[in-house]
């Protein structure tokens, strides 16, 4: 892989953030790895990247709360920077109580904690991991990112909802996604989601979707309840047990392979 060059300024500003500089001779991309309460935490900076496009060196801000890094996502060896904004809160112990958090927020959730209550994301991004439990639902709007993983458990149901607009024009769509044996107590919804993802999870209730770019349902789900899709782009519905109805209205695309339906299977 070559690495970059930059010119002086650029090196200079990179120097002032830093505390430490590293070079990540990764392919994939930037990750960096932080200890918050003896959890190792994977945080990946990039987006996907075309053939033959890097990400190299990064810097950490003195105050551990923003860092930035040099990479050519679009065109390979045209460089230029991006930030990567690290987490504003973790949450590692119980908490009695609702939380909510705004456009600004960039929160973990891990170390088992428990929430005795519910969570509000309004365009900001949640990521429930470690085990945690929130004793309650898990709302998200406006351009709000929720990622719920780790074998964490809402005991309520999660939705994801509304595109934040401005002039009319979408500015930035949320999305949903639930992975690593994790565990919805009720249902989950997803409307105007850029895209709802659940894998390797169980869901006690349904999953509604309507107006997402692409769902995606596979890979050792277990629904019990329906699934209800409607005016998406694409949807994915493989190797699942769903105890209900699978209903898709209307995508673009619709892949259905591998399902053990109790009821009707529209895709």
């Amino acid at each position: 892989m070559r690495h970059p060059t930059i010119s002086p300024l650029a090196a200079t500003r990179l120097q002032r953030l830093a505390e430490a500089i590293a070079l990540m001779p990764l392919v994939c991309g930037i990750f960096l790895t932080a200890s918050a309460a003896a959890q190792i935490i994977n945080i990946k900076f990039n987006g996907p990247l075309v053939e033959g496009g890097d990400a190299g060196n990064f810097a950490i801000s003195p105050d551990r709360g923003s860092a930035v890094y040099i990479a050519h996502p679009d065109a390979d060896e045209a460089f230029e920077f991006y930030p990567g904004i690290l987490f504003t809160k973790i949450i590692d112990e119980d908490v009695d109580g609702n939380l909510d958090f705004g456009p600004d927020d960039v929160v973990l959730f891990t170390n088992s904690a428990i929430v005795s209550g519910n969570v509000g994301v309004d365009g900001g991004t949640v990521i429930i991991d470690g085990d945690s439990i929130v004793d309650g639902n898990v709302a998200g709007k406006n351009g709000a990112t929720v990622s719920i993983r780790g074998g964490s458990i809402i005991t309520g149901n999660v939705e994801v909802r509304e595109i934040l607009l401005q002039g009319g024009v979408s500015q930035r769509r949320g999305s949903l996604s639930v992975d690593g044996g994790s565990i919805i107590g009720d249902g989950l919804e997803a409307t105007n989601a850029a895209t709802a993802t659940v894998i390797d999870s169980i869901i006690q209730g349904s999953v509604i979707t309507t107006g997402c770019q692409s769902v995606t349902i596979a890979d050792n789900v277990i629904l019990n309840g329906s699934i209800k899709s409607a005016n998406d782009g694409a949807v994915i519905v493989s190797d699942n047990d769903v105890t209900g109805n699978i209903e898709i209205v209307s995508p673009v695309t619709c892949y259905g392979s591998n399902n053990n339906v109790t009821g009707t299977n529209s895709c």
